[in-house]
């Protein structure tokens, strides 16, 4: 039946990639923690807070991978809202930013039909001015958690081409084998995407198979 030759073509694919895996392996390969796949504001913020909540000391064990040669952001400024403040200051980055930008204490609003106005003012925070709302430069959040991060952590010009998980074993637990374009192997106790739809981990996730 059609179904009888998916499941077989199926475990020939894994077979397959499982031979694949285990030469990359033999060549040696990186062992990792955690990789994050993604070096933008919510894969930078993800490893800060990971590095601070002591699931790899010193960073060691974490590793984030951007497929661009350096860190890039899209857009110019966001708005920070007082509930994103709270998250930059536990991650430790909050006060690098709050002198550089001034609150946002109203906006105006203009129905072009109408031409009526409406302002909006923000009250804020009562407890500290540090949490808020501001509008600041998406290269600057970058940078201000990227210099959380120690050498190394992020690695540049790594670009995801294939995601497969390798099955608990009497002498292992259950790890991702991540392969790079550039032939690097990563081996990995947890993966997770920074922008989950924009890569190869997504098309696993939603079709159950690889390239």
């Amino acid at each position: 039946t059609n179904k009888s030759i998916t499941g077989i073509a199926r475990l020939l694919q894994e077979a397959k990639a499982s031979q694949s895996i285990a030469r990359a392996m033999a060549d040696g390969s990186l062992d990792a923690e955690v990789v994050i796949v993604g070096g933008g504001i919510a894969g930078l913020a993800t490893a800060v807070a990971l590095q601070r909540a002591g699931v790899a000391p010193g960073g060691r064990g974490i590793l984030v991978l951007e497929r661009h040669p350096e860190l890039r952001a899209t857009g110019t400024a966001m708005t920070v809202f007082p509930n994103g403040w709270f998250a930059l200051r536990a991650l430790g980055v909050a006060h690098k930013l709050t002198s550089r930008y001034d609150v946002i204490e109203k906006s105006r609003v203009t129905n072009l039909e109408t031409g009526t106005t409406q302002v909006f003012r923000f009250a804020g925070n009562k407890v500290s001015d540090e949490v808020r709302m501001r509008a600041v430069d998406r290269k600057a959040l970058l940078d201000a958690l990227a210099d959380e991060l120690p050498p190394g952590m992020v690695r540049f010009s790594s670009k995801l081409v294939s995601i497969d998980a390798i099955p608990a074993t009497s002498g292992s637990s259950e790890a991702t084998v991540l392969r790079l374009e550039d032939g690097a192997v990563i081996r990995a106790k947890v993966s997770t995407a920074s922008n989950l739809i924009h890569t190869h981990i997504y098309y696993v996730l939603r079709t159950g198979m690889h390239d």
